[in-house]
């Protein structure tokens, strides 16, 4: 949770995954804390073997369930299905 009951955020700044690198170098930056770009580890590299783009993977039901449960998220991060 990194917001309060009224949808506010608890947080300075949300790094967004697809931005990891980059939202990481801002904020250390901002926080004096070297970094050097890397994270020196591929996370989540070995773990997805099916490289497809979700949106060919879900069926609707499965997007709807995602989008009924995380619809303030999506919503407050502008994402779209």
């Amino acid at each position: 949770m990194y917001t309060d009951s009224n949808g506010f955020l608890l947080v300075d700044k949300v790094v967004k995954y697809e931005s990891l690198i980059e939202g990481l170098g801002t904020v250390f930056q901002e926080l004096g804390v070297p970094f050097d770009g890397s994270l020196g580890v591929r996370a989540k590299s070995e773990h997805r073997k099916d490289r497809r783009a979700y949106q060919d993977i879900f069926s609707d039901k499965q997007r709807d369930i995602i989008e009924r449960e995380f619809a303030e998220e999506i919503e407050m991060h502008g994402y779209t299905f």
